[in-house]
């Protein structure tokens, strides 16, 4: 079913139920087409990368665990201003030190005008929480292992948001502009910081998603009689990788070509690794860390297959950070209603309060 119009005089759907079940019924079959791609797909993959397959050798992880993520509100618009909340938390599941705290937790409010206001400036000012609590966590305690939620790659990825809200024709980008000019390019600002720890600090970066293409296209321009299907990105090593198997390392910088030179000067000492659990099912994790760790690397994948849960897909540390972080976001449309309810009862101005009624009763915000 790609599209159908048509005139009736019902209230419901049902003179598209053939057209439904026809659009079912192509779904399962272009999956079982994908699937059957994947499955044919795997073993010639699978070959080119074999010297770079390894079985990883069971042993210990580490014992003191911090992991980092952050959250941020569902936005509370009207016509004139937009109110959010961010906030990070880092939670130390520490075995053989004492650590300072069990929790260490940032939060902020704010308002913007919502013509300056976009998603991409809530989720930087998130993205900064997270930057914040990791120098702070590491400034009064010291884990045998850090692990950071999203990709290293942070100033890459955050200059081609930019670029694209650039040509967004309803917000004004000067406040996201000047936030992203704070935090990366700033002289000794926040992500230099956090990147001169990289290398003093055992830290991993784990994105929650593999689905980069910048792998999946190198190995193209390495193998031109290669068919590989367009869909195909990095989520691919799920399949490919056997559990408990890792693929790697590899220099990150190699395969980020589309990055910043900034960026590419700032990864040329990390690595990257995939690594499948020993689980049938589990997705491959893929983490980022400097070469300075490459010795720990076996500890370290030990460590992401000793806290691996198969259920949430991520490493428990990490989920206990992200389901705290989304639970304890501030209620913005709560203090919203309170500022409503508290600037209509106390106004005694008659113009004033047709304005605040106005304000806070707009039907599309």
């Amino acid at each position: 079913m790609n599209s159908k119009t048509y005139w009736t005089n019902e209230h419901n759907i049902k003179h598209i139920d053939p057209e439904i079940t026809e659009y079912v019924k192509n779904a399962v079959a272009e999956l079982r087409q994908f699937s059957q791609d994947i499955a044919t797909f795997i073993p010639e993959l699978r070959n080119i990368l074999k010297e770079n397959i390894a079985l990883l050798k069971i042993s210990k992880g580490y014992d003191n665990i911090a992991a980092i993520d952050g959250s941020n509100s569902i936005p509370q618009k009207n016509p004139f201003f937009t109110s959010f909340s961010v906030n990070a938390i880092a939670y130390l599941q520490f075995k053989t030190k004492i650590p300072p705290y069990r929790f260490l937790k940032s939060y902020e409010v704010e308002t913007k005008p919502t013509s300056e206001f976009s998603n991409l400036y809530m989720h930087l000012k998130r993205d900064m929480r997270e930057m914040m609590v990791f120098l702070e966590l590491l400034d009064k305690t010291n884990p045998d292992i850090t692990f950071m939620d999203g990709s290293i790659n942070s100033q890459g990825i955050w200059n081609a948001r930019v670029g694209q809200q650039a040509l967004d024709p309803y917000i004004h980008s000067q406040s996201l502009n000047k936030l992203y000019d704070e935090i990366f390019l700033r002289q000794n600002g926040l992500w230099e910081k956090v990147m001169q720890l990289k290398s003093h600090h055992r830290t991993s970066w784990v994105p929650k998603r593999v689905v980069g293409k910048s792998f999946i296209e190198k190995i193209k321009q390495q193998n031109l009689d290669l068919n590989i299907p367009e869909q195909f990105t990095n989520e691919i090593f799920s399949f490919i990788l056997k559990p408990n198997e890792y693929l790697g390392p590899y220099k990150f910088e190699e395969w980020v070509q589309r990055s910043t030179a900034k960026a590419r000067k700032l990864l040329k000492d990390i690595y990257t690794v995939y690594y499948k659990p020993p689980i049938e099912n589990s997705f491959a994790v893929k983490l980022e860390f400097h070469q300075n760790f490459l010795p720990d690397l076996v500890r370290i994948l030990n460590t992401i297959r000793e806290q691996y849960s198969i259920h949430n897909k991520q490493i428990a540390p990490a989920l206990f950070a992200h389901n705290l972080s989304k639970t304890e976001n501030f209620d913005v449309n709560k203090m919203n209603q309170m500022i409503k309810q508290l600037a209509i009862l106390t106004s005694k101005d008659s113009a004033t309060k047709k304005i605040f009624q106005l304000y806070f009763s707009n039907p599309f915000f």
